[in-house]
């Protein structure tokens, strides 16, 4: 069974761009990081939902002002009736339009109790009464004991439901007292006009025309409910601080998890790096800023915000997650566009507290960061990388000779092969003679194709038709070998 095979192509040995570095890491890593990963993957889906319920209480600091200025406008219209001695006169009106509103929320606050609980029943009924229908093939005894138990919870639930019948009926009744009141207040109605037109003729009388009678109950309806919107935004405020916190917490735990996975990543580096003297893989935590910029002008897109200003913020921070926690202080440094930073910064919330910065990974060889050597260096310290890595038992590589001379080949790959060839399995696709002659390949597959068909030869090395292949096909012909051979033999100064 093949256990964690590895694949480099020629491009992936040669290349230098972009993010090459991640590319390699993650190649070698494979699966190893899987489970911190999830882990991310469900931390990050707990953030979101937490700046979902945070946007959504969010918002109301205008309509509580709105709410405010309308109680502050109708109490002090109220302050005129009173000292004109209208609201003591009207206060029976009064009395019974505070108790008509007070049956009014008593009854809203049932009514959005039993459907609360009516859909807690709904969702829930089914999925608990079908887990009592599980037979166990192996632990017949276990689960008849276990759900013994468990049916006293079902007792439970279904006494629960039985008590959403009762107050239903309950709520019936409610209601019918609702309509009584409503006769009673209608049986008044004519003494309450009876009292306005009789107000409404002693201000005539006393040339007070500024008044409308018909405008106080307004103002006292106003009054209370603008109180009852206050109170549910303080409530909404004292939830809303809740849900920050419970964001704030999710964050950390994801900033945790983003450690773990940096630690665990540097833990294989330092095995890694243990391994060679020349060529080095080296990580800082978060360090990747030109992605961080990268990334935050793109959610910015639009805001006119000048590419120095996110510099900065780039600069000051290690991601989004720390200007949230350093909110006003990061806002400040928005330069001369606060308002807009913070519109763009809470319009896409979600997104960037969920990103992470990536950490960044820097390969050196001999002191010198990878991507400035030659091709060829490049590629030699890289194929001696991956080879010997022992974890991978079988490592395939495809043309790594495009980029490396014959001597680096040999004095290099081809002793590194040998060395290994007991513990792994190496599968190259080469046209360099060296690899399977000097490396001493086991088994060897020469392919021709002509006329749209692809002909195979395989063999060992000791194998006579596999030999003729090599002279043939990667040495240009038994002619070519041969002349190459008689003219390294003149060159030879001992001859």
């Amino acid at each position: 069974m093949i256990h964690k095979p590895i694949y480099f192509g020629q491009k992936d040995l040669a290349s230098t761009g972009e993010g090459f570095e991640n590319d390699l890491l993650e190649k070698l890593l494979g699966e190893k990081p899987g489970d911190i990963r999830r882990r991310i993957t469900e931390q990050k889906q707990i953030a979101s939902e937490a700046v979902k319920r945070l946007l959504t209480l969010s918002g109301m600091e205008e309509k509580k002002k709105e709410y405010e200025q309308k109680k502050q406008d109708a109490e002090f219209r109220l302050r005129i009736y009173r000292d004109k001695g209208i609201a003591e006169k009207l206060q029976k009106q009064t009395d019974f339009d505070n108790d008509e509103r007070r049956l009014k929320k008593i009854s809203e606050d049932v009514r959005a109790y039993i459907s609360t609980l009516s859909e807690l029943v709904t969702t829930h009924e089914d999925e608990l009464k079908n887990h009592t229908a599980y037979k166990s093939k192996q632990n017949t005894h276990f689960f008849s004991e276990f759900f013994d138990d468990y049916q006293k919870i079902i007792g439970s639930f279904d006494k629960v439901k039985a008590e959403l019948d009762t107050i239903r009926d309950q709520y019936k009744f409610l209601q019918e007292k609702l309509s009584a009141f409503a006769g009673l207040k209608k049986t008044a109605a004519d003494e309450f006009a009876h009292v306005r037109r009789r107000l409404e003729e002693e201000l005539k009388s006393k040339g007070v025309n500024t008044l409308n009678i018909e405008e106080f109950p307004n103002l006292q309806k106003t009054v209370e409910t603008a109180k009852q919107m206050l109170e549910a935004f303080r409530k909404q405020e004292e939830q809303k601080e809740s849900v920050r916190n419970e964001l704030l917490t999710a964050l950390s735990e994801l900033n945790r998890l983003w450690q773990q996975e940096f630690q665990f990543i540097q833990n294989e580096l330092d095995r890694v790096n243990a391994k060679h003297s020349e060529l080095k893989i080296h990580s800082a935590f978060k360090g990747d800023k030109d992605s961080f910029l990268n990334f935050m002008k793109q959610m910015f897109k639009g805001s006119k915000i000048r590419e120095n200003t996110l510099q900065g913020m780039v600069n000051s921070y290690t991601d989004f997650i720390a200007i949230y926690k350093d909110w006003e202080q990061a806002k400040a440094g928005a330069g001369s566009s606060p308002e807009v930073f913070e519109r763009y910064f809470f319009d896409n919330l979600g997104a960037l507290l969920t990103w992470q910065t990536p950490n960044k990974f820097t390969i050196t060889y001999r002191e010198k960061e990878l991507r400035q050597h030659s091709l060829g260096q490049r590629a030699s310290a890289l194929i001696l990388f991956v080879l010997s890595q022992e974890e991978n038992d079988v490592v395939i590589i495809d043309q790594p000779e495009d980029d490396l001379d014959n001597q680096t080949i040999y004095e290099d790959v081809i002793k590194l092969i040998r060395q290994m060839k007991p513990k792994t399995q190496f599968i190259f696709a080469t046209h360099n003679a060296n690899i399977p002659v000097l490396g001493d390949a086991e088994m060897i597959h020469s392919s021709r194709y002509a006329e749209e068909k692809i002909s195979l030869k395989s063999g060992s090395i000791d194998s006579p038709v596999l030999q003729k292949e090599i002279v043939d096909i990667m040495e240009g012909g038994e002619e070519a070998f041969n002349r190459r051979k008689e003219i390294y033999r003149l060159w030879n100064p001992q001859n």
